[in-house]
Order: C-alpha cells, then sequence, then structure tokens
C-alpha cells in the first residue's frame, strides 16, 4: 500500500495554458460524477480541489482566475491520480463536447503520468485516493 500511496501522490508538472486549464476544470466541476468513485469523500471533493490547485497555479504566475479574458501560461503540478480523475472524464464524454476538446492540452499530463506508472509498474485502477499536494 506504500508503494501505491507513493505512486498516486507523485507530481506530475507540465506547462499549459490558463485557459485550458480554466476549461479542464470546469469539466471536473460539471462532470465529476462520470469519473470512477476514487475518493471517500466523492468525486465533487476532488473537482473542487482540482479547481483550487488551478486557481493556486493562475495566482503564482499572475493570473486572475476570476477575470474570463485573463491569459497565459501556467505551470500546474498535479499528482498522478488526479491525471487519472481528468481522463477518465475525458474519457466518458462526447468526443463532440466543448470540454472534451481540451484534451490535446491535458495530453502532456497524462503521457508523464504514464510514464510514471510504468516506472512503478502499478495499475491505475488500483489508486488510492489522496488530496493534491
Amino acid at each position: 500500500m506504500e508503494k501505491q500511496a507513493q505512486l498516486a501522490n507523485t507530481l506530475v508538472t507540465r506547462s499549459i495554458d490558463w485557459s485550458a486549464l480554466a476549461t479542464l476544470a470546469g469539466m471536473c466541476l460539471k462532470y465529476h460524477d462520470l469519473a470512477e468513485p476514487i475518493v471517500e469523500n466523492g468525486s465533487l471533493t476532488l473537482a473542487k480541489e482540482f479547481t483550487r490547485q488551478a486557481a493556486r497555479a493562475a495566482i503564482e504566475v499572475g493570473i486572475d482566475p476570476l477575470d474570463e479574458k485573463s491569459e497565459g501560461l501556467v505551470e500546474f503540478k498535479v499528482p498522478v491520480w488526479a491525471v487519472c480523475f481528468v481522463v477518465d472524464i475525458m474519457h466518458k464524454l462526447e468526443p463532440s463536447s466543448p470540454s472534451y476538446q481540451v484534451a490535446a492540452h491535458w495530453k502532456p499530463f497524462a503521457k508523464a503520468a504514464l510514464d510514471v506508472l510504468d516506472n512503478f509498474g502499478s495499475d491505475p485502477d488500483e489508486l488510492p485516493a489522496y488530496r493534491m499536494n
């Protein structure tokens, strides 16, 4: 279990366009219930935490997360389990969905998470739920 906890909490860090990250956060809030129940407090808790972390990353680079016209690149740090959460939601959305169309921006995070999983040799379905760092 300790190995799984380490895996789940391993951070993936990539740059992402703020508007794409904000869209992903909104997608998580709107469609959180599509994700498999991987957290004790429910998927809404996870979606809210993802959104808080996205806003924090924006603020750290001087972007106002409440300004709809804000632009810029954000360095986003997210644990592997949260990457899996986002991918799980995307997997269940229709490809024509506007939220689904930001998948290209999430691809570097998903690839990095897969690299982490390969290094640990663990099944992502066995990831325990942990809060974002």
